[in-house]
């Protein structure tokens, strides 16, 4: 049901309508009065306002869709071992963005030309996808963890190595410079601790009590370095010019209310009924707020669409949550249904103020941990 309603609104988005309805969609009198002059007004034209866009969306919709399909039907061995995937790719773009900050070799390792230079970006091509990242990664090292200690007692070598790791992810999601990734980032921790929690009340006292002060007393040194500093300077002295970007939108929302501009129309709508008082040539590709650029793309049909997908989400969540924290639940299993409620709530969250959801990257990590939501088959507990 999620897959099919993920679908519905780019794809009636793009179905052709005939004359008479298309004409009468608001937002669409420039678009008439101009093909008008050329004589092409009287063809059948699709609801959005961007077609290559829209279906450009629709083919990332349906690979992020084979993703989340994927992991649905996938164990609780095969999950975790998404989980291994996530921390390794998360520790290559970490080493990437190491070089990135160091300028090695006189290059800056960027693998795109535009903004954020300077920062760690790692695979990414702004600083809030990686800060995204590495804070995901911090939850599936976590129930990586939690799934290890099930199996065995920790020995302080491998603590000391997953702390070292952890830490690193949240040095360098502070190194990337997002602000509301940085402000996430205590959230991140509590969703970890709780993964850790059987962890750290039933297998610490086999282990010396110095390797809990690893993060603590990694985060004292590192908080001193330039680059952190850096990073934690742009909480200050820097005005906030989303609010004239939000301000904007509500108001392109209204030129096209109540079926949309089409996904991915954004910057065409916005650009038509943007204020030149609010002009912002920097930032004005994107709402800044996922949740707000989903309703101008979608509009009344798409708000009814999302919601129903996130009712679904919660209950399907809420019913996880309560099976796992039953006595005799699955360790393994309980880590993954924290690890993707966190994950989620995490990028929720983010998208009142960015875009994440507009990374394919992301996106993908959205849908993996939607799928470890969904309920496990009967075949999943055999295995397990």
């Amino acid at each position: 049901m999620i897959a099919a309603l993920a679908l519905l609104i780019p794809v009636a988005q793009l179905l052709p309508l005939p004359p008479p309805i298309w004409h009468a969609l608001p937002g669409r009198q420039a678009e008439v009065a101009s093909l008008t002059l050329v004589n092409q007004a009287n063809h059948w034209m699709p609801l959005t306002l961007s077609p290559a866009r829209t279906l450009a969306s629709l083919l990332a919709i349906l690979a992020e869709l084979a993703v989340f399909l994927a992991v649905a039907r996938l164990n609780i061995a095969g999950r975790l071992s998404l989980c291994f995937a996530i921390v390794a790719v998360a520790i290559a773009s970490v080493m990437l963005g190491s070089l990135q900050l160091s300028l090695a070799g006189g290059y800056s390792w960027s693998l795109y030309s535009q903004s954020n230079i300077g920062w760690l970006l790692g695979f990414h091509a702004n600083r809030n996808a990686e800060t995204d990242t590495l804070q995901v990664a911090i939850l599936a090292l976590a129930a990586i963890m939690a799934s290890v200690s099930h199996r065995r007692h920790l020995q302080a070598i491998e603590l000391t190595l997953f702390m070292a790791v952890m830490t690193g992810f949240a040095l360098g999601a502070i190194l990337t410079g997002s602000r509301t990734g940085t402000l996430l980032l205590p959230l991140t921790y509590v969703f970890a601790v709780w993964i850790l929690w059987p962890t750290i009340t039933h297998q610490m006292s086999f282990l010396p009590k110095w390797t809990l002060l690893i993060p603590v007393v990694g985060c004292l040194i590192l908080a001193q370095t330039e680059q952190v500093q850096h990073a934690m300077s742009r909480f200050g002295g820097i005005g906030e010019r989303r609010w004239d970007i939000w301000h904007d939108t509500i108001k392109a929302i209204a030129s096209v209310w109540p079926m949309g501009g089409g996904i991915s129309s954004f910057q065409v709508v916005y650009d038509a009924t943007q204020s030149i008082e609010r002009l912002i040539p920097e930032m004005d590709m994107r709402a800044h707020n996922d949740w707000l650029e989903w309703v101008l793309e979608s509009g009344a049909p798409g708000i009814i669409v999302l919601t129903i997908i996130c009712m679904i989400l919660i209950g399907s969540g809420a019913q996880a949550l309560r099976s796992v924290m039953r006595r005799g639940a699955s360790t393994d299993y309980r880590a993954q249904v924290i690890f993707a409620t966190g994950t989620l709530l995490h990028i929720g969250l983010h998208g009142l103020l960015d875009y994440p959801m507009r990374s394919m990257a992301l996106a993908a990590l959205a849908g993996t941990a939607a799928a470890m939501l969904m309920p496990l088959r009967i075949r999943a507990h055999a295995s397990e």
